[in-house]
C-alpha cells in the first residue's frame, strides 16, 4: 500500500518538529533503536470504543508500555505485516509481554467495527486491542498524533477503495509519555530491544530513565521522511506548486541501500549518514508529479504537486 502524507498535515501538536529528536543508533545496547521523542511529551488521550467491547483510553493501561498504531482491516500489505511482526516481538519477550500492550486505531471507520477489528487482530495475538469511533472522534486522534489517512481507489476490484495511511508505531511508555517512533519496517529484533529497555526504565523529574542523548531534529513544519528497507515512508506527499516544503530524511541504520536521495528533475543529490537528519528544501515550480529516488533506484518517492 503507498501511503500518502499531506504536506502541512503533521502539525503534530506534540512538533514532531519540536520535539522529535532522532537519535544516531547508539554503540551501546542501553540505547533504543527507534527514534526517540526528546524530552518525552505526555501522549494525546483519546476515549474510543474498543474491540473488547469497552471504551478504550491510554489511561486505562498507565502501568503497561503501549505500542500505538494505526491502519484497517482490509489493508492488504502494511497492516498485516506489521501486525505479524508484533506477534513476533511478543514471542521474543516471553513473559515481559504481559506488560506490553498493542493499540491499533483504525482509519476506516466505515467498515472497521469492534465486532471486525476483535476478530481481525485475533488472527495476530489475542491480547491485541483495536479502538474505532466516528469519523470526527478518529480524525481528533490522527490530528493529535500527525498521522494522515486519505481514501483512495483500491487496486482490488472486489474492494470499494483503500486507504492511505501513516505506517510508523508509536511507543508509550509506563507512565503515558510518548517515547519513542518506529518507522514500518524496523526488524522485529530492534523492536522488542526497545521494548525490553522500556519495560525496564523507570521515570524521573522532566525526563525517561535511560533516555538516549539529545541528537539532531527535525525542523518544525518539515515532512518527515523514513528511509527503511522497502522504500520511502511515505512515499507519496502532496504539495502544493509554488509553495516551499522541506522534506526531513531519516535513515535509521545501515541496512540499507540509501546512502543518499536524488531529486533528477532539480538537480538536487543529498548524502543520507545513517542516524541522521537530513532536510531538502524544495519549492515545486509547477503542478504534476516531481520524482525522488536513492542513489542506486532501488527505492522511489514522489512529491504529487497540485
Amino acid at each position: 500500500m503507498k501511503k500518502t502524507l499531506l504536506a502541512g498535515a503533521l502539525a503534530l501538536p506534540l512538533a514532531l518538529g519540536a520535539y522529535y529528536a532522532l537519535r544516531q543508533p547508539p554503540q551501546a545496547e542501553q540505547g533504543l533503536r527507534s527514534g526517540t521523542f526528546e524530552p518525552p511529551r505526555e501522549a494525546p488521550a483519546f476515549s474510543l470504543d474498543g474491540s473488547d467491547g469497552k471504551k478504550l483510553s491510554l489511561r486505562d493501561h498507565l502501568g503497561k508500555v503501549v505500542i500505538l498504531g494505526f491502519g484497517y482491516t482490509f489493508c492488504e500489505e502494511v497492516c498485516p505485516v506489521t501486525l505479524a511482526q508484533l506477534a513476533e516481538v511478543y514471542k521474543k519477550l516471553g513473559s515481559a509481554a504481559r506488560e506490553v500492550q498493542v493499540i491499533y486505531v483504525t482509519v476506516d471507520p466505515e467498515r472497521d467495527s469492534p465486532e471486525r477489528l476483535r476478530e481481525y487482530l485475533a488472527a495476530f495475538h489475542p491480547s491485541f486491542l483495536g479502538a474505532t469511533g466516528t469519523p470526527d472522534e478518529l480524525a481528533a486522534v490522527q490530528k493529535a498524533y500527525g498521522v494522515v489517512a486519505k481514501q483512495v481507489v483500491s487496486r482490488n476490484a472486489a474492494l470499494p477503495y483503500a486507504v492511505d495511511h501513516s505506517s510508523s508505531l508509536y511507543l508509550v511508555e509506563r507512565e503515558g509519555k510518548l517515547l519513542g517512533l518506529v518507522p514500518f519496517g524496523t526488524p522485529a529484533d530492534d523492536i522488542a530491544h526497545d521494548l525490553d529497555l522500556v519495560l525496564k526504565m523507570r521515570s524521573s523529574p522532566g525526563t525517561s530513565a535511560g533516555a538516549v542523548t539529545q541528537g539532531p531534529q527535525a525542523p518544525p513544519g518539515s515532512v518527515l521522511v523514513n528511509v527503511n528497507m522497502i522504500g520511502f515512508d511515505p512515499a507519496s506527499i502532496e504539495v502544493k506548486a509554488g509553495q516551499p516544503v522541506q522534506l526531513a530524511f531519516f535513515r535509521p541504520n545501515e541496512a540499507n541501500c540509501a546512502r543518499e536521495v536524488v531529486f533528477p528533475d532539480l538537480g538536487i543529490r543529498k548524502e543520507l549518514p545513517p542516524g541522521q537528519i537530513v532536510v531538502v528544501d524544495i519549492t515545486p515550480p509547477k503542478s504534476g508529479a516531481l520524482g525522488f529516488e536513492c542513489g542506486m533506484k532501488m527505492l522511489k518517492g514522489q512529491l504529487i504537486v497540485r
